[in-house]
C-alpha cells in the first residue's frame, strides 16, 4: 500500500507539474502574442505620427510664404522719417495717423510666435480724433473750392 500511495503521489506530481509547465508555455505564448500586437500598434502610431509631423511641416511652410509675401508686399521703398512733421495747417496731418509697432504681442510661442511686424495705427491721434478725418477734408477742401 506505501508503494502505491507514492506511485499516487509521484503521478500526481507529475501531473502537477505538466499543468505548471502548460499554463507557464501558454502564459509565454500569449505574452509572445501580445507583444507582437503592442509592436504592430506602435508602428501604427509611429506611421501615424511621422504623417502628421510631415502635414504640420507643410502647413508651416505654406504659413511662412504666406508670412513672408505679406511682409514683401507691405515693404515701402521709402524710409519712414521718425522727426514729427510739421504742419502749416491741420488738414496736412490729416491722412498720417501713427502708427506703434507691438513688440510684445505675437512674439511669444503661446501666442504663436509670429515672424511679422505688427503695427496698430492710433486713430485717436488723428486731427479730428475720428477714422473719418479724410472725408472732413475733403469737404473742407471742395468747400474752399466753391467759394
Amino acid at each position: 500500500m506505501g508503494n502505491n500511495t507514492s506511485s499516487k503521489m509521484a503521478i500526481g506530481a507529475a501531473a502537477t507539474t505538466g499543468i505548471v509547465a502548460g499554463y507557464a508555455i501558454g502564459s509565454r505564448i500569449a505574452a509572445d502574442k501580445s507583444a507582437s500586437a503592442l509592436e504592430q500598434t506602435i508602428a501604427a502610431k509611429d506611421a501615424e505620427l511621422v504623417k502628421t509631423k510631415k502635414q504640420l511641416t507643410a502647413k508651416i511652410a505654406t504659413k511662412s510664404k504666406q508670412v513672408d509675401e505679406l511682409n514683401r508686399l507691405s515693404m515701402k521703398n521709402e524710409q519712414w522719417n521718425t522727426e514729427p512733421k510739421i504742419c502749416d495747417n491741420i488738414l496736412e496731418h490729416v491722412g498720417n495717423t501713427p502708427m506703434v509697432r507691438l513688440n510684445k504681442i505675437g512674439v511669444r510661442p503661446e501666442d504663436g510666435a509670429l515672424k511679422c511686424e505688427i503695427l496698430v495705427k492710433c486713430e485717436f491721434f488723428n486731427a479730428g480724433g475720428s477714422v473719418k478725418d479724410r472725408i472732413g477734408k475733403r469737404m473742407v477742401m471742395d468747400a474752399e473750392k466753391s467759394v
